[in-house]
């Protein structure tokens, strides 16, 4: 069987979406999505934090229709990275690269990678 990478996710953006560009013009976008982890004997058990990329069209896409605390169904991959900081510290970080969203609070399109 072939290894397999994929998350579903549905959440409350953090903050507004913030957009970059490679040295080609490639639209990149970064976001930040709070998923609550629900109850349990009646007390809230917080929320998890999960740091999103997406790339070209739906990059676009998210960075001009979405704002913060609108809430998203997210399809991507996971994106573990590791580096060492400026003291050589190791330091490491997993993200999710977005293929597909669907916005639930307003009608817009779902985006396709």
């Amino acid at each position: 069987m072939k290894d397999h990478n994929h998350i579903t996710l549905i959440g409350r953006l953090v903050e507004k979406p913030k957009m970059n560009y490679t040295s080609d013009g490639t639209p990149v976008c970064h976001f930040r999505l709070a998923n609550n982890r629900g109850e349990m004997d009646g007390k809230k058990l917080g929320a998890n934090y999960f740091n999103c990329e997406s790339w070209k069209k739906i990059a676009d896409i998210i960075y001009e229709n979405l704002d913060k605390g609108m809430k998203v169904f997210v399809e991507g991959s996971l994106n573990h990275e590791k580096w060492n900081d400026k003291t050589g510290a190791p330091k490491s970080s997993v993200k999710i690269i977005v293929h597909h969203i669907t916005f639930l609070d307003k009608k817009h399109e779902n985006t396709d990678g």
